[in-house]
């Protein structure tokens, strides 16, 4: 999140995809293991949640790479529909976080407030 809000070291896109596999490296540990952990599908669907809304945003103006890319101005629409469709999903991951943060052991609720409150954040990166 540092990178992409400030740093620009790499672009959206690779930490796009080292999110997408991050998520199923945990999906397929917590599928061998069978069970064990309690966040179930919670942080790889947050991972996922993530890397759309990364994948969704530039660096600078949201329009700037659409415009340089294509001539015509089409791509205007799609972009922000695509950034409130994001915006859903994020909704939908911090509001089921603010969810699993009411119950649990201390960790439990400290790992889940985190995630909701940093994707909030990149939500919010998304809209502005």
């Amino acid at each position: 999140m540092i990178d992409s809000a400030v740093l620009h070291v790499a672009p959206p896109i690779v930490w796009a995809a080292v999110l997408l596999g991050v998520a199923l490296v945990v999906s397929a540990g917590r599928r061998l293991r069978s069970g064990r952990g309690g966040h179930g599908i919670h942080t790889p669907a947050g991972l996922v949640v993530m890397a759309a809304l990364i994948a969704s945003t530039t660096h600078g103006d949201p329009g700037a790479a659409p415009a340089a890319a294509h001539a015509h101005g089409g791509m205007a629409v799609g972009s922000a529909t695509l950034a409130w469709l994001c915006v859903a999903l994020a909704v939908a991951h911090v509001v089921a976080s603010a969810h699993r943060a009411l119950s649990g052991s201390r960790a439990d609720r400290a790992h889940h407030a985190a995630m909701g409150g940093s994707t909030a954040m990149m939500a919010l990166a998304a809209l502005l």
